[in-house]
């Protein structure tokens, strides 16, 4: 996939440029137009200066035109600023006019010129963002550089011109990605700074499967902008598909019932257990995604900064904790989940395209009423791709929630034991006030924690509830078909089914004492 991408982004550079010859052409022709004519001019543009910058800083091709390009222009930008800043004016108003009319044009010339570099490199920076750290903002000098200007003396008459001049370039000319976005080094900070979120370490293999099933549980920023089209149609397709599974193997376990068939029955009704628990914790994270936005704000302002804070904390300990336990769960429901939807197609390519023991036919992994004959024709594959799809999304319902329940309460955990910890070490210094003081931040710190375990409990309280009901219901349902008699390959399954489900109970019960035992 790395290797399309790499080929993707050099064949769209190619063929933008191609596209965009006659433009680029006409900028060629400007740029020479006003390329320094000789060395005394070279000197006064500080050309040097301009060709170092350049050499290092583009690659291949497309980013070494533009390197090149954009030099030149930061170069006229700034030999545009000198001028304005360094030129002292004279007495007569119709020389101060010129040298003004002059300057106008000169920097219109090369707005007119970043135009064409914003049409020409546009689109093909907004597929590649690998030059994003190249050019920064071009005419925010011009401003300051003109007010700086000896111009108390001038001319009343130039003075209001001058304004112009000042006011122009106060809305700053970027490289532009097309309309999309501007091009600075403050763009590549943000990008960086979103991707190293040093609290998402905790959320990161939450993050991870709630992206999966098409919800972002949290956000930290107020301004962020709503989940995309793409993200609500992830989501929607995953809670129909859900559904219309669900009420089917509903339908199957009635039909089941009334027939007698008690093992079927059971079986269908662990497998609408699963998807209960799975649902209803998907539903109440979006439920509360206001309380969500608010407990995550409130976990990045206590968060440690700086390797000092990190070391009084002991956060290694907490995030190799938090990691090693979401990893192993993690991996333990993928292995579930996996294992039920593809043990069918498993059965029948071992069983009878590759050892030629038995006849299994086309199955369904899970048992759901369909109202049409499915084995022998084209909708065995939709079917089968759609109980694939709901048994991952209420896997992945059920992982994030509780990956998400272990990164919180690992940190409240890390900050109730940091708090235990200082008022242990503390020594009192005999002076009122400062002691007083010392007790007043440790009361203020201890609220925000129990405030902070008031919201983990809000949000998670009805779907820990419906967690541990159902989660009894299936346990005692497996455990039932794995004694009534079952093949080997059947029973491997069920105890896979039965200790993920018992696995979760404990995990849950794990951190509750966890949180118990840090307050205490």
């Amino acid at each position: 996939m790395s290797y399309i991408g790499f080929v993707f982004l050099g064949m769209s550079k190619m063929l933008f440029i191609w596209w965009k010859k006659p433009d680029l052409s006409d900028m060629v022709h400007e740029l020479e137009h006003i390329y320094p004519q000789n060395k005394d001019q070279e000197k006064v543009y500080r050309l040097d200066s301009y060709l170092r910058s350049c050499s290092p800083s583009g690659q291949i091709a497309t980013d070494l035109l533009l390197c090149a390009v954009a030099t030149q222009v930061v170069m006229h930008f700034d030999h545009l600023a000198r001028v304005v800043g360094n030129h002292h004016l004279g007495g007569d108003w119709s020389e101060n006019l010129r040298f003004l009319a002059g300057a106008v044009r000169y920097h219109h010339r090369i707005l007119r010129l970043m135009d064409v570099l914003n049409d020409i490199f546009g689109v093909p920076l907004l597929l590649n963002f690998m030059v994003s750290t190249f050019v920064i903002c071009f005419s925010s000098g011009l401003s300051i550089a003109a007010y700086k200007q000896n111009w108390n003396d001038a001319d009343v008459r130039y003075r209001r011109a001058l304004v112009f001049l000042i006011a122009r370039p106060q809305r700053t000319t970027y490289l532009k990605a097309t309309v999309f976005m501007n091009i600075t080094r403050a763009t590549m900070t943000d990008e960086v700074a979103k991707l190293s979120s040093k609290m998402d370490k905790f959320m990161k293999y939450a993050k991870f499967f709630y992206t999966a099933v098409g919800i972002e549980p949290y956000k930290k920023d107020l301004l962020e902008h709503k989940n995309s089209i793409k993200t609500r149609i992830v989501f929607w397709a995953n809670v129909i598909n859900l559904t219309m599974v669900a009420i089917g193997e509903s339908i199957y376990f009635r039909s089941a019932y009334n027939n007698g068939k008690l093992l079927e029955a059971v079986t269908v009704l662990s497998y609408i257990g699963f998807i209960i628990v799975g649902m209803s914790k998907m539903c109440f994270i979006w439920w509360k995604k206001a309380a969500m936005n608010g407990m995550a704000r409130e976990l990045e302002e206590m968060y440690p900064r700086g390797k000092v804070q990190e070391q009084r904390y002991k956060l290694q300990k907490y995030l190799k904790s938090c990691s090693r336990i979401s990893f192993t769960y993690s991996l333990l429901y993928s292995l579930l989940i996996w294992t039920f939807n593809l043990y069918s197609v498993m059965q029948f390519l071992v069983y009878e395209k590759w050892l030629n023991i038995r006849v299994v036919g086309k199955t369904l992994p899970y048992l759901m009423y369909i109202p049409w004959k499915w084995e022998d024709n084209w909708t065995y594959y939709p079917l089968l791709f759609s109980q694939n799809f709901a048994g991952y999304t209420a896997a992945a319902g059920q992982i994030s929630s509780d990956l998400l329940l272990c990164a919180v309460a690992t940190q409240v955990v890390m900050h109730f034991d940091y708090l235990s910890q200082t008022m242990e070490s503390h020594e009192l210094s005999g002076d009122w006030e400062q002691d007083s003081q010392f007790l007043a931040d440790t009361v203020r710190y201890h609220e925000r924690i129990l405030h902070l375990s008031d919201v983990v409990n809000e949000i998670f309280g009805i779907p820990l509830l419906l967690n541990f009901m159902v989660s009894s219901f299936v346990i005692c349902f497996v455990g039932f078909q794995m004694t009534v008699g079952v093949s080997p390959d059947m029973i491997t399954k069920l105890f896979l089914f039965l200790f993920s489900s018992m696995s979760q109970v404990y995990l849950i019960c794990h951190y509750g004492q966890l949180v118990a035992d840090a307050v205490s």
